[in-house]
């Protein structure tokens, strides 16, 4: 067997090896296309870490690849620092010797001496708990018949958005986003797909106040993103939806607390949501003490919007590899020196879903085997409730 070198991939020297082993491994029916995507958006105008990314290499080949995609997930109003792990792949000629694992076990190793907080991925079933990674969410997908929708045209003018309008939108959407757990702060893409058409309306200024992302399939309009005002969103869809011949609106990946969602849920609608016990949406703890140091504030809310807001006490919280002592004093929830409280919440690499608030907490304690001990159970109510995490589509990797 030769000999494998774990390396950083050269951003000149692999240039083309990445686009091509990309490409053969996700065709998605169409080599070329998925080759010059990965040149154009996916590596090269994007959040890639060509730092910490790592390829496993065989006389200067690539064989094995573990990217890391840099950007900033939301949990509430904290900003954790996120790896986003994506092009996880092994060379078709060269499975089944453990390559992969040890491409990832380096980047992995990386990424923690890089200082990221929090990982997140989208995976195949049953492969990446091995690497300390749980559940992260579950897949929300809304649908809507025109039928139920206004007919009445949109009240402001709608044009197709350019590229020169793209910040704007972006900044437009961090706004609306800032408090909702799951989502990336922008920008992550310099340019976006090609297969989407972008539609945003203006206020008399020229400021964008609204726009929208969609794909037409055959017989259903996919809105992949829409921000703004709602009635104007509506009429909006419903006027492509007509040109483009179809009934069916489709909403992916849409979080639950976007006024959309809520909009949505109001009229005749169906949901689906995607359960995966192991695969999809995961997430890993890469830092405990850092993640709850910039959860302090986020946290210290919590503890002044509840029953108990002049709550005094400590709490200790563990997962398989770390712990951290929290100080709840005056409304304040702040990260200390570890101390002999009675107040626990312990759990393994699991524990990632009760932080991130991706289910009912005590739903997730009792499938994950948290256990709690003293007021732990009471405070992780309180500290850790359903939040609904969702990151939009727009902003995978």
């Amino acid at each position: 067997m030769k000999k494998l070198i774990i390396a950083k991939p050269d951003k000149t020297l692999h240039k083309e090896q990445l686009a091509q082993i990309f490409a053969m491994t996700f065709p998605m029916n169409n080599y070329y296309e998925m080759y010059q995507y990965a040149l154009d958006r996916y590596f090269y105008n994007s959040h890639y870490d060509w730092e910490n990314s790592r390829v496993g290499l065989i006389d200067d080949k690539i064989v094995s690849h573990f990217g890391i995609w840099n950007y900033q997930i939301r949990i509430g109003k904290a900003r954790l620092k996120s790896a986003g792990v994506g092009a996880v792949l092994t060379h078709g000629e060269h499975r089944k010797h453990g390559y992969l694992t040890k491409t990832a076990t380096a980047a992995l190793e990386a990424v923690k001496e890089a200082g990221y907080d929090f990982s997140i991925l989208f995976g195949i079933p049953n492969f990446y708990h091995k690497f300390g990674y749980s559940r992260a969410w579950n897949n929300t997908h809304y649908k809507i018949s025109i039928d139920n929708l206004p007919k009445e045209k949109p009240e402001l003018s709608v044009k197709k958005l350019k590229k020169s309008q793209y910040p704007e939108t972006e900044k437009l959407y961090n706004n609306v986003t800032k408090t909702l757990t799951g989502t990336a702060v922008r920008p992550t893409y310099s340019l976006y797909d090609k297969k989407e058409s972008g539609y945003c309306w203006t206020d008399k200024s020229g400021k964008i106040t609204g726009y929208i992302f969609v794909k037409t399939h055959p017989g259903e309009l996919e809105c992949i993103e829409a921000i703004g005002d709602v009635e104007q969103i509506f009429r909006t869809l419903v006027l492509i939806a007509k040109k483009t011949l179809v009934k069916n609106i489709n909403f992916s990946f849409l979080h639950y607390e976007l006024p959309i969602a809520k909009a949505i849920r109001r009229k005749n609608c169906t949901i689906e949501k995607h359960y995966q016990a192991c695969g999809g949406p995961m997430a890993k703890i890469v830092n405990l003490r850092t993640m709850f140091r910039k959860m302090e504030t986020e946290l210290s809310e919590r503890i002044k919007k509840s029953l108990i807001p002049d709550y005094k006490g400590e709490l200790l919280i563990s997962n398989a590899e770390e712990r951290i002592n929290l100080k709840i004093r005056g409304g304040k929830v702040v990260v200390s020196d570890s101390s002999k409280t009675k107040n626990c919440i312990k759990g393994d690499y699991r524990l990632a879903e009760l932080i991130l608030g991706t289910d009912e907490p005590y739903e997730t304690a009792e499938a994950t085997g948290i256990k709690f001990s003293g007021d732990g159970k009471k405070l992780a109510g309180i500290l850790f409730p359903n939040r609904h995490p969702q990151q939009m589509i727009r902003d995978f990797f």
